[in-house]
């Protein structure tokens, strides 16, 4: 089975993507217990449900019940604006995969201006890519300048490429509740570790054309301008809806009054409300059993590892 062929289980996509310890690599992880992560952005979420629930009513919880217009109303206002369905097993196997779905100018808007940091973060980090169309990649685009920015302002002068992806990696898990219960203290670097490559290929045109990097011929390392022009630069090209909150009456500021802790706090209060509302959603729309199954899956992997 290749990820592609499991698009014929849905109806029609804009862009579709595969993601997580079930399609890459992580460092300490068996892969071969984890299921399938995708994310599918589709032009109209009721008619998308509708076809999909009379193919697949076995994925829904009983919110089904309530018709694809009430399914369509809870991913577009509850939490990030997307909707998982959980533990769906790939036709003709034994695997099972998670697939979250969202409208596709939500994914843009997301990916520009990271109103949740939810799926934005996901794609932060390397993913398999299925189908795209162009409003897609270029918002992706956007964002992984967005994420390299950020990490830029956390970083020392000199620093290497593990570095600045670690930094990158773990932008999206800043504020999130399950980090700290559920999810193993070491994934941000089993993620890094496992997919080097991954992401050297995700940024090696951002590095190259940075105009705030210089890569070390010999070392390899790479050498921040840390000018206070250069780190206002990159501060200001953030989106509004992290620089806001380093102000918190909105008005204008200066990398003088804007320290690392600040630029972290901001970021981990968007992620914080996502996490949680997102987490409260997932309960909601893979129902009670599959919500205790997925749990424990989640705990016995961190915690019951040999």
């Amino acid at each position: 089975m290749t990820l592609k062929t499991l698009l014929t289980h849905f109806p029609p996509v804009d862009f579709a993507m595969g993601y997580g310890s079930g399609v890459f690599k992580q460092s300490g992880h068996d892969s071969s217990t984890s299921m399938v992560d995708l994310v599918l952005a589709v032009e109209d979420p009721l008619a998308w449900h509708t076809e999909q629930i009379a193919r697949h009513p076995e994925h829904y919880s009983g919110l089904k019940h309530f018709g694809p217009a009430a399914i369509a109303y809870i991913q577009e206002n509850l939490g990030a604006g997307v909707y998982y369905n959980t533990l769906a097993q790939i036709p003709g196997t034994n695997q099972l995969m998670k697939y979250g779905v969202v409208r596709t100018s939500t994914l843009c808007q997301e990916l520009k201006e990271w109103s949740n940091l939810y799926l934005s973060g996901r794609m932060h980090k390397p993913v398999n890519v299925l189908t795209s169309v162009d409003s897609v990649d270029e918002a992706a685009l956007i964002n992984h300048s967005h994420a390299m920015h950020l990490a830029l302002l956390g970083l020392p002068e000199t620093f290497t490429e593990e570095q600045l992806f670690m930094k990158i990696a773990g932008i999206s898990y800043w504020g999130d509740f399950r980090m700290t219960f559920g999810e193993n203290p070491k994934k941000v670097r089993n993620i890094v570790k496992g997919n080097f490559e991954g992401f050297q290929r995700v940024y090696a045109n951002k590095i190259k054309n940075s105009p705030y990097l210089q890569r070390n011929a010999t070392s390899g390392e790479l050498t921040m301008d840390i000018t206070q022009m250069a780190r206002e630069s990159m501060l200001m090209s953030l989106p509004v809806n992290v620089t806001s909150r380093m102000s918190p009456k909105h008005r204008a500021f200066t990398i003088e009054n804007v320290n690392g802790k600040r630029v972290k706090h901001a970021v981990s209060t968007i992620v914080q409300t996502s996490s949680r509302t997102q987490s409260i959603k997932g309960i909601l729309t893979a129902g009670s059993v599959k919500s205790v199954k997925y749990i424990w899956q989640k705990l016995r992997r961190t915690y019951l590892r040999k």
